[in-house]
């Protein structure tokens, strides 16, 4: 894989990143750590200011110089598609951050959409969603907050 065969590289990379979204296995492959939060905790070493453990179905948790937050899922019932789940999640933690909005309701915010995302295929049931559905999940996601 990418990250053992260019790892002097990435290392290099790593030190000049701001905010790093990496899932479960790619965290212990960065770091040999198992544990997802003790794995975050270890990629802040390189200086980044935001990391974010993205857990499938269990949620993601989020580590910041201020913050560790860990967030369940929305449970979806009819998982359809996960392809682009993930690029969901990045994208809309990433534009919410960008709008103003804090490490937290990002994290939530992605997490919503995300669920929404792997009920169909591509990005359809995200067009299809309207604006009381996500805010259902949200409120959901925040009920699962664990600071």
């Amino acid at each position: 894989m990418w990250i053992e065969t260019t790892r002097n590289l990435l290392d290099t990379v790593l030190k000049h990143v701001t905010v790093l979204l990496v899932n479960e296995s790619e965290a212990e492959l960065l770091t040999g750590i198992s544990n997802p939060q003790k794995a975050g905790h270890q990629l802040m070493e390189y200086g980044i200011k935001k990391v974010v453990v993205k857990l499938g179905s269990y949620g993601a948790i989020l580590i910041d110089e201020e913050n560790q937050i860990h967030i369940g899922a929305y449970p979806v019932k009819n998982v359809i598609d996960p392809t682009g789940a993930g690029d969901v999640f990045a994208g809309t933690f990433a534009a919410v951050l960008n709008s103003g909005g804090t490490a937290k309701e990002a994290l939530v915010q992605a997490s919503a959409l995300a669920s929404v995302c792997v009920e169909g295929f591509g990005v359809e049931k995200i067009l299809e969603c309207d604006k009381d559905e996500i805010n259902k999940r949200i409120s959901y996601i925040n009920t699962t907050l664990d600071l």
